[in-house]
């Protein structure tokens, strides 16, 4: 399972460790925040577009120049682990002059948790000499002036870095500058904006590579899991939440029974025949699913409030899905819910060190998902009339899927078709799409967004069954095509689903 960091400046991470000896420019106050594992964050509900971190201007001739922004740090890490494999970094960012020849730049390192010693480095920063304007490269250059842009520092490779329990993730963004002259400023946000919609927080990271809006929540995601792998029958709410069913070592919660993890309630409808026996049913739709945990808690009676106090902190009610994990002897899953929090009562036990207690879960998508197993197909467009059958990896029930289609493109070009034993879908997009543009198709949602932002449907020409696109099993077949101009690139993306 990948761990995916979400940044916030408005919280105080509690050290402040010296920065990586490679940036040449920093803050002479270092802005310092937190990497969280859940989106929930705080955000500018005056601006809705985040917080603006310092503006440093370039201040020597030398080039290439680093200049930090700010400075990530984690909590402590429950386990010992390895960081490796690789980092993909998302971030809003801008130049005030192209003339800066300004990227994003980051440096990743693991501590220990008083951030005094520095057990490795993970990623060095990039060394590009040079900027281009190729979408999505490690060296693409930010955009000048407001709006902001978000740039991509995708799947860099980290030297491997052993990770001691309690220890730290400092990840450090910035910017590098190729400009000779000692001039030139740039910056960029890091903090939650609830102008990123939250649906595409549950999507594969791929769909928010291209030009998201300038109040992008940025995040970096590593594709090692940094936390307990789950065993079969262990829960955890939040990536970095309790476990539960853990060894029976104090303090610990051992589980009772769960409801909700079976068939979720369909919605149904019915009315009688007239004149005649029976009648009509219409259960087709599930309803939320609802996830209710019961256990108990065991504890040192000397530290039972403490631990409860912590329960209580891990199941807080919150304003966005958070991701319910469980393990299964056919791999992690998880749904998407809010908790309503964690229910007990003093009772003669108590004085043990034993306390029952539930907690529900409310989850407003039915569907239960594969943990890491997003899948991702990327498609060049054809000019011809072939179907595909897509391939991947499939659960027992239709997963949503999401089509992205990238820029450059002809008008009139964009042609989606989709067939199979349930569906006919097909979408022709009008308008021309620029070489930084993305057409976002959420079928779930029967949207269609470019650049994230602005609807786009009504350019588009629809035909349908009365139906659009899920990713029900190996039997769905799809067709990308150019109808005019040249080739373009295209993702089709969703996560394995069961009932």
């Amino acid at each position: 399972m990948s761990t995916r960091f979400y940044m916030s400046t408005l919280e105080e991470p509690g050290i402040t460790p010296a920065v990586h000896a490679n940036w040449e420019q920093s803050p002479t106050q270092i802005p310092r925040g937190k990497l969280n594992p859940s989106p929930e964050g705080s955000f500018n509900p005056a601006s809705n577009t985040g917080i603006l971190l310092t503006t440093p201007t370039k201040s020597a001739t030398t080039t290439p120049w680093d200049m930090l922004l700010a400075q990530l740090i984690s909590d402590p890490l429950p386990v010992a682990s390895t960081l490796n494999g690789t980092a993909t970094l998302v971030m809003s960012v801008y130049e005030n002059a192209a003339a800066n020849d300004m990227m994003l730049q980051c440096m990743i390192r693991v501590v220990s948790g008083d951030g005094l010693t520095v057990r490795g480095t993970a990623y060095a920063g990039q060394t590009n000499a040079t900027v281009v304007t190729t979408r999505d490269a490690l060296n693409q250059e930010v955009v000048t002036g407001a709006p902001f842009e978000a740039r991509v520092m995708a799947a860099v490779a980290l030297s491997s870095v052993s990770v001691q329990a309690g220890d730290r993730i400092i990840v450090e963004v910035g910017l590098r500058s190729l400009n000779a002259a000692a001039t030139g400023t740039g910056s960029g946000y890091a903090v939650d904006s609830d102008v990123y919609p939250m649906s595409l927080d549950m999507m594969p990271f791929a769909t928010k590579l291209p030009t998201p809006p300038s109040g992008i929540r940025p995040w970096i995601e590593f594709s090692t899991d940094l936390y307990p792998t789950l065993t079969a029958e262990q829960y955890r709410y939040k990536h970095d939440g309790i476990i539960l069913n853990t060894s029976p070592s104090l303090p610990f919660v051992d589980i009772t029974s769960i409801e909700g993890l079976d068939a979720a309630e369909l919605r149904l409808q019915s009315h009688d025949r007239e004149g005649i026996h029976g009648g009509y049913a219409d259960a087709t739709f599930e309803t939320l699913r609802t996830v209710a945990i019961e256990g108990i808690v065991y504890a040192d009676p000397a530290a039972l409030e403490t631990y409860l106090d912590q329960l209580k902190a891990n199941f807080e009610p919150s304003r966005r899905p958070k991701r319910l994990f469980f393990g299964t002897d056919a791999g992690a899953r998880f749904v998407w819910g809010k908790s309503l929090g964690i229910r007990f009562a003093k009772d003669n036990q108590r004085g043990r060190g034993v306390v029952p207690f539930q907690v529900q879960i409310t989850c407003e998508d039915p569907r239960i998902y594969s943990a890491n197993a997003d899948q991702i197909v990327s498609v060049l467009s054809t000019s011809t009339t072939t179907f595909t059958t897509l391939a991947g990896s499939f659960g027992n029930r239709e997963s949503p899927l999401v089509l992205r289609i990238l820029g450059p493109a002809s008008a009139g070009a964009v042609s989606f078709t989709w067939n199979n034993k349930s569906c006919y879908f097909d979408l022709t997009y009008a308008l021309a799409l620029g070489s930084n543009d993305a057409l976002i198709i959420d079928f779930d949602k029967r949207s269609v967004l470019l650049n994230y932002t602005s609807n786009a449907r009504s350019d588009c020409t629809i035909n349908s069954s009365g139906d659009w696109p899920s990713v029900s099993d190996s039997k769905n077949r799809y067709l990308i095509r150019h109808t005019t101009g040249s080739a373009y690139n295209a993702q089709l993306l969703w996560t394995p689903a069961w009932r």
